[in-house]
């Protein structure tokens, strides 16, 4: 009797655990014991903004999808599960020249079996090379996620006064956490786009 209530107690005793990643390619995570479910949200990496050619200013890079899955884990202490983190694209200094495209975001199998979730990209905004730079596309909706596969939102173009790079677009909000932002486009005088955010993958256990 004392056996089975000091387990009873121990299971119902588990404390949550957030675990946060902004970085990792093909890396491993390992399901904490006592854990009876998990919820997995997937950001892919954002894009950078295009930098301005003398008086005309580029436009923000565009963010990346998410993406959300509940699942049960109990009796699985200790399976693993990969992921990978996308990288955010990197600051554009060429005046005029369009930014830079982030990378996706996924979580898959290890030793623990789920369906994969993948985010896409967000994308480089355009450069202003001429004209203002134009809106950057959103990262298109991913796939796996039970419970969200959502697109990314657009870059911005220019928002104010002549030759103001467009301004960076944040990440989707999500339940346990938010994703980073894509990099603001680059101002007057060649100003750079700036780098977007990494994606981000939470592990939340309960």
């Amino acid at each position: 009797m004392t056996g089975s209530l000091g387990i009873v107690l121990a299971s119902s005793g588990f404390l949550p655990v957030t675990r946060t990643y902004t970085s990792g390619s093909g890396a491993t995570e390992t399901i904490p014991p006592g854990a009876t479910s998990v919820v997995i949200e997937v950001w892919a990496g954002n894009g950078s903004g295009g930098a301005a050619n003398a008086s005309i200013g580029g436009a923000s890079g565009s963010t990346g999808s998410y993406g959300r899955s509940s699942l049960s884990v109990l009796g699985q202490a200790n399976k693993t599960i990969t992921y990978t983190v996308g990288t955010g694209g990197a600051q554009q200094s060429s005046p005029g020249f369009t930014g830079n495209n982030g990378t996706a975001s996924s979580v898959s199998s290890g030793t623990f079996s789920l369906t994969t979730i993948s985010t896409n990209p967000g994308n480089g905004g355009i450069g202003g090379n001429g004209t203002p730079g134009t809106s950057a596309a959103a990262g298109a909706a991913g796939s796996g996620g039970n419970q969200a596969n959502t697109a990314g939102s657009a870059g911005s173009t220019l928002n104010g006064g002549s030759g103001t790079g467009g301004a960076a677009i944040p990440g989707n909000t999500g339940v346990n956490g938010n994703g980073t932002s894509s990099g603001a486009g680059g101002s007057a005088s060649n100003g750079a786009g700036l780098a977007g955010g990494t994606g981000k993958i939470i592990f939340r256990y309960t």
